[in-house]
C-alpha cells in the first residue's frame, strides 16, 4: 500500500480480507514484526559498511560472503536491508551489493524519483523495474562496487 503503482484493486482485496475476518495485526506480526537473530545481526554487520557519495546521492551497502557463511544467512535475511539504504538522506540511487562467490556480486538496486535502475540492472544481465532492479555481476565484491557506482553515475549524470 506505500508505493505510488499499487493499484486500487489491492485495497478492495484487502478490505474484502477484512470482511471475512483476516486478522490485520497477527498478519502484520508474521510478515514484519517477527525476524530470526541472524537477520538483526546481518543488518547490524552491514550497516558498519554503509558508505555514500554526497555529491552523487549514491548511497550502497556491501555484505561480504564471509559474512553470510558466519551467520548462515538465507536469501530472506536479506529482504528490506535495501530500505535501510535507500532512506538515508538525499539518497537517489541505493544499492545492496552481496558477494556470492570469489567472482560474483548480487546487486539489487532502488531509485528515488525519476531515476530508472532497471536501465543499469539491464547492463548487467539483469532486470526488473523502474524503481527496484537487480542483477548478478561476474566481478569480485571490491570490483562490482566500483563498476555498478561508475554505470550508475554515467547513465543518470549523476
Amino acid at each position: 500500500f506505500r508505493y505510488s503503482n499499487t493499484p486500487p484493486r489491492a485495497h478492495l482485496i484487502a478490505a474484502e480480507m477484512l470482511s471475512r475476518g483476516v486478522d490485520p495485526e497477527a498478519v502484520f506480526e508474521k510478515l514484519f514484526a517477527t525476524a530470526p537473530l541472524r537477520r538483526l545481526v546481518l543488518l547490524r554487520e552491514a550497516l558498519a559498511n554503509l558508505r555514500r557519495e554526497q555529491d552523487s546521492g549514491i548511497t550502497w551497502i556491501t555484505v561480504p560472503k564471509e559474512l553470510t557463511d558466519r551467520l548462515g544467512s538465507t536469501p530472506d535475511d536479506y529482504d528490506g536491508l535495501i530500505e535501510h539504504v535507500r532512506s538515508v538522506e538525499a539518497t537517489r540511487v541505493a544499492i545492496l551489493f552481496r558477494e556470492t562467490a570469489p567472482t560474483e556480486t548480487k546487486i539489487s538496486l532502488r531509485s528515488s524519483g525519476n531515476i530508472d535502475v532497471n536501465r543499469i540492472a539491464r547492463i548487467f544481465g539483469g532486470g526488473g523495474h523502474t524503481k527496484a532492479a537487480g542483477a548478478t555481476v561476474e566481478l569480485p565484491l571490491d570490483l562490482a562496487v566500483e563498476r555498478v557506482i561508475q554505470e550508475v553515475k554515467r547513465n543518470f549524470e549523476l
